[in-house]
Parts: C-alpha cells; structure tokens; sequence
C-alpha cells in the first residue's frame, strides 16, 4: 500500500526554483495514524496532538529523518510524494558534466525499522526513480538530516559522536572537501560546513557523498534508522557491537563483498578511535587535510577537545601513529 498524496498544485514543488526557494513546503509525513504503527514497537512512537491534530487519533515516530539529493541534471521535475522540491546548487553548478544542476529534498520522513510505514517510504523511493538515478559526480552531495523526539540538535549531535567513525569511513573521500569537514571532532555546532552541523532539533550530516541510486537511498535509509537507534535508544552500546549490528546493511551496500566489508570497518575503528582520544593513525591520515597531517590544525572548530582533571574542557594536541 502505497501513502495516499494529493497534489497541491503550487508550482514549487514541480519545478526547479532558486536556493532555498523550498524552505516552507516540508510535508511531515513523521506524523501517522494509528494504522501506521500497529506494527512498530511502542519506542517508535508517540501520541501526537499538538494543533489540528486531535488525540488518540494521530502519532509521531520519534525519529524522523530527510535527505538533500544533488544531481547533475534533473529534467521534468514533477511533484512527487518523496520530495518537497527542487532547488538549485550552486555546488553542483561548478561541475563541467552539470547540465542542469539540481538539489531534490525530500520531505520530512518518518525514520523506522522494517514495517508497512518504512515500506511506505520504500514505495515513494521507487516512485521517485526517474531522479534518483539520475547523474552524479563528486560535486554532488547526498546531506542526511536527523531528528528525534526530546534531542536538541545539539544533544542529538553528542548521542551520534560515539558511533560517526562508521560514517567517517563510508564517506572519506569527502574529509578533504572545505563544505563538508568543519568542527571535524564534533566538538561544536558545526556551522554550515561541519561534518555533523546543527539546525535547531535536527542534526544534519554533511559528510555523505551522491545518491547515485533508488537502491543506495533505501540502504542509506536502514543504515540511518540503526545508528539512531543505537544513539538514542542503546547510548552505551560498544562501537564494535554497533558495527556487528549495522553488518548486514554495509553488506547489501557493498553487493556481499565481504573483503571490503572487513575493510570499511578497519577504516571506521581508527576513525572512532580519531574521535574519541585525538589519535590519528596512518591508515586515515592521507584522508584528512594538509593541517591535520602536520598534527595540528589552526581553526579552534577543528582542533581536539578533551576534559582536565577539574573537568573542564580543554584543546589538546592531535597525535600521529609513528609505525608504518
């Protein structure tokens, strides 16, 4: 079953506007009814009854999640349920195969685990093909926004710390790009250009390359749904466990190779471990900028944060691995 979408009819939402020029038309499509979520665990959801919406007849997952699709050229834009519209990049612009660049940004979706609402947000996925599959390179981006029920962006943002290696070492070839590695410990809010920048109650990750596929999306949204889960629900679950537990979906990302499964997770150890003591192992270390390699960084947003023995919060020095 398919969710039922009427269209509006504002030309905004079906044709290629300026930057920004979407801002006011999310759908919350967060907010269900009580049929959504008959077969979700009551952790999912909570009872919803703020304005027009009367209680005991709708609900709010408690995670919510939306996705910024660049894409090299998007023609025939249409109003689609996954999308609230389409916005030019100016990103994308630069790149010489960019025909017509474009940003399609989902609406607000409802973030689950496997039910008949996720395979609602499938479904709309699939109903998207035509621009999702659309060209990509590596001036698009593919922005993940995260939101959960209590969290501030700020506190969502330290719930996901402990876990980012994995998402450090799926997207490391976008550490170098300037838009996307501000307050690159996650110390801070991440201003416009963090790795993980902060937007009122919704923590953005900027870090994740191009969709390039319907299929990418889908996996992406499973892998999204685990590493909040885990955050939010299981904050002292070891990160070694969470990886166990995110296997399978890093699996069907990488079509079964399970050599570059084994590699990945190599890769998100030592970027944990970069997080969480400031120590930078040569493995990573051709993956982060000049300033880094060199052991130091000049911005204070990108310098290494610890806690002295009063607790307070202090810069500490960045360590390199000597062994080769």
């Amino acid at each position: 079953m398919k969710i039922r979408y009427n269209k509006t009819g504002n030309r905004r939402r079906a044709h290629l506007v300026r930057y920004n020029g979407t801002c006011d038309l999310d759908r919350n499509y967060n907010i269900v009814t009580k049929d959504d979520v008959n077969d979700l665990p009551k952790k999912c959801y909570h009872e919803h009854s703020t304005g027009s919406f009367v209680k005991g007849n709708y609900y709010r997952t408690n995670f919510a999640i939306g996705f910024e699709v660049e894409k090299l050229t998007v023609r025939n834009e249409e109003e689609l349920p996954l999308f609230r519209g389409y916005e030019r990049d100016s990103s994308v612009a630069r790149s010489p195969r960019s025909e017509r660049d474009c940003e399609a940004i989902t609406n607000i979706l409802p973030l689950v685990p496997n039910s008949n609402l996720k395979n609602r947000i499938m479904d709309m996925m699939v109903e998207a093909k035509d621009v999702l599959d659309a060209p990509v390179d590596s001036h698009c981006g593919g922005h993940v926004n995260l939101s959960a029920v209590g969290f501030t962006g700020r506190q969502l943002k330290a719930r996901l710390k402990p876990y980012s290696g994995l998402i450090y070492a799926l997207y490391k070839g976008r550490l170098r790009k300037t838009y996307a590695n501000g307050d690159f410990f996650l110390n801070g809010t991440g201003g416009h250009r963090g790795v993980i920048a902060i937007k009122s109650y919704v923590a953005e990750y900027r870090l994740p390359s191009a969709v390039p596929t319907t299929e990418s999306l889908m996996k992406r949204y499973s892998l999204f749904y685990e590493l909040m889960d885990t955050a939010v629900n299981k904050p002292t679950t070891r990160f070694n466990t969470f990886l166990e537990k995110v296997r399978p979906i890093i699996l069907r990302m990488y079509d079964g190779d399970i050599a570059k499964v084994e590699e990945v997770f190599a890769f998100a150890k030592d970027f944990q471990r970069m997080l969480n003591t400031g120590r930078i192992s040569r493995m990573i270390l051709p993956f982060l900028t000049d300033a880094y390699q060199r052991g130091s960084h000049d911005g204070a947003g990108g310098r290494f944060t610890t806690r002295d023995s009063d607790g307070d919060i202090v810069y500490a020095p960045i360590r390199i691995d000597r062994e080769v």
